[in-house]
């Protein structure tokens, strides 16, 4: 199941705790399984070669190229696990898993060699993590909306065909709530409550049309009425 972390703002954080031992001592062996790269060098593997920093630098280089202002938080990153009833999957399976996510959340799609970098390590059996840059190699910002749910979409296509556990339910198929607009639709009618021992003359008026209030009518003057008048609330007085 594709869950999404929360982003961040600085890479080389992220990889250190990836890379690290955990809060727990509770990661195990970490390694790059995948990445835009094919076949990435692994700093955890290799640490004399590659420092962990390079790899940070590597995926924040599109970020400082790109055009205009730079996301605050360009830190994406997402934890896929299996459930704890599944078989282990190997590395070349979680590194295809990894590439479908990507490519379903909009961060690089298949073939496109323009597309945001990013990283697939593994630190224990049952999951991987996917960290990314938000910036693609041509300088332009990546179309990421509604990426949970494509992933979500691409995890079913693993979960057939591998046998997996399937995960909850999740899609677009609930009633959306209405959006009234003037002049195209009417608000329903609100419905009537009735508070018992409440007289019918006191209660709300709801979804019927208010009653008119009643006003007194004027006394009218007959024309041509020669002795002078002055009003007084709703009365007419002779003078």
């Amino acid at each position: 199941m594709p869950k999404k972390a929360e982003s961040g703002a600085t890479t080389a954080d992220l990889l250190a705790y990836l890379f690290g031992p955990g809060e727990r001592d509770e990661h195990t062996a970490p390694h790059l399984v995948a990445g835009w790269d094919p076949g990435p060098p692994c700093p955890a593997r290799d640490p004399g070669r590659l420092p962990l920093a390079d790899p940070a630098l590597l995926l924040d280089a599109p970020v400082e190229a790109l055009r205009g202002a730079k996301p605050e938080e360009h830190v994406w990153h997402v934890s896929v696990r299996n459930a704890s009833g599944d078989r282990l999957l190997s590395d070349a399976e979680w590194a295809e898993v990894a590439a479908a996510m990507v490519h379903a959340a909009g961060i690089a799609e298949h073939g496109d060699e323009q597309a945001c970098r990013w990283i697939a390590m593994r630190h224990a059996d049952d999951h991987i993590h996917i960290a990314a840059t938000l910036a693609r190699q041509d300088g332009r910002h990546p179309r990421v909306r509604g990426d949970i749910l494509n992933m979500h979409t691409a995890a079913r296509t693993f979960e057939a065909r591998w046998g997996l556990t399937p995960m909850s339910p999740l899609d677009r198929t609930a009633r959306r709530r209405p959006v009234y607009r003037r002049g195209r639709e009417s608000r329903p009618p609100r419905p009537r409550r009735d508070r018992p021992g409440v007289p019918a003359a006191h209660r709300p008026h709801c979804g019927r049309a208010r009653p008119r209030r009643h006003r007194p009518r004027m006394p009218a003057v007959r024309a041509g009425f020669s002795r002078d008048t002055r009003q007084r609330g709703n009365e007419l007085i002779l003078v």
